[in-house]
Order: C-alpha cells, then structure tokens, then sequence
C-alpha cells in the first residue's frame, strides 16, 4: 500500500475542523477532494474515495471516523473538475470525545483511494505529522 501526504491548502484535498453552524456544541468534519488533481499527484484512483478522520479520544487514543458523501461542487472561474464533499458530525460532548482535545490534539484527515479494480490501494493523508487540523472557535 502506497501513502502520499499534502499539504493543508493542497488542492487535491483538503479538511477542515469547525462547530455546526447549526448547533454549537457539535462539531463538523469536512473533507473535499478533487478526483483529477488527485490523478494529477500520480496516485491511482478509480474515483472513489473513502475519507475517514482520526479523532483524539478522551483516553488518549485515537478513534477512527468514516466520513459520508454530501455532495459535488464546482468553483465559479474557469474551467475545472468537481470537488465532492464528505462530512461527518460529532453529536455532543458526553462520550469520548472533548472539544479541548480537538483544539489542542486535531484531527488527522486520511483518504483511502484506489485503482481500477481496487488495484493499488494508498492512503492520502492531508497534513504531516504532528500538523492536525485543529478546532478554532
């Protein structure tokens, strides 16, 4: 398995850490990926990624979150590919998870990809190490 590691502010992927603007005690991981630019890094993907979030725990491990499809954008200038959108919410504060962890620990964004076929399997992560995304207010 091959692993590729960007940038925050790559234009393959990218994630972000932010309270639901909906309700402020839960909070939104987001994740947009470009299927071409993803081609464009030299990563065999068949188009269908499976973006997951690593969420510090309140025992000091760290929790695997699959995120779910919300859906495709295009930007306004030019021509371009679609960005697709995966976002999952954190209900709550009761269980295992502290905002204070995810202000001062982040979260860790990952991008299982693929070639035609499931050949070729990487992981994409979206930031280095020790460079979380992490929850501002």
């Amino acid at each position: 398995m091959a692993v590729k590691v960007l940038g925050h502010s790559d234009q393959a992927a990218r994630g972000n850490v932010v309270k639901d603007y909906h309700d402020n005690s839960n909070v939104a991981l987001e994740v947009q990926v470009n299927d071409q630019k993803i081609r464009d890094l030299g990563v065999e993907h068949d188009g269908y990624e499976k973006p997951f979030a690593l969420v510090p725990t309140r025992a000091g491990s760290w929790k695997r979150v699959d995120l779910e499809f919300s859906g495709s954008s295009y930007t306004r200038f030019g021509p371009s590919t679609p960005n697709d959108t995966y976002r999952k919410l954190l209900n709550g504060w009761d269980g295992d998870i502290s905002l204070d962890d995810l202000r001062q620990k982040g979260v860790a964004f990952g991008i299982d990809v693929s070639g035609r076929d499931g050949q070729n399997p990487s992981t994409i992560w979206l930031q280095g190490f020790d460079d979380n995304y992490k929850l501002r207010d």
